[in-house]
């Protein structure tokens, strides 16, 4: 069974970036999930997890999420304990 690597960051700002170390990682045998906790622009590739998703799952709406708190500080709470505001 193949083992996931979540690469999670700014799909905008430094989408040639992440595209670079998913085709790394891809190509090492690993799969990937990407999730897009950009804020400023379009992502330059689909994510898996939009910055939306991100978002809603942290019960804010993403074109608010720059004045409540930073994109990555909410994916992280998200990921640690299930909300925005733990």
């Amino acid at each position: 069974m193949k083992k996931t690597i979540v690469l999670m960051g700014r799909l905008d700002s430094k989408g040639k970036e992440y595209a670079y170390v998913k085709e790394k990682i891809l190509a090492g045998g690993f799969d990937v999930i990407t999730v897009d906790t950009g804020t400023r622009g379009s992502p330059i590739f689909k994510p898996d997890i939009s910055r939306e998703e991100v978002a809603q799952a942290a019960g804010v709406d993403a074109p608010n999420v720059s004045s409540h708190i930073t994109m990555n500080t909410c994916a992280s709470r998200v990921w640690k304990f299930g909300d925005c505001h733990s």
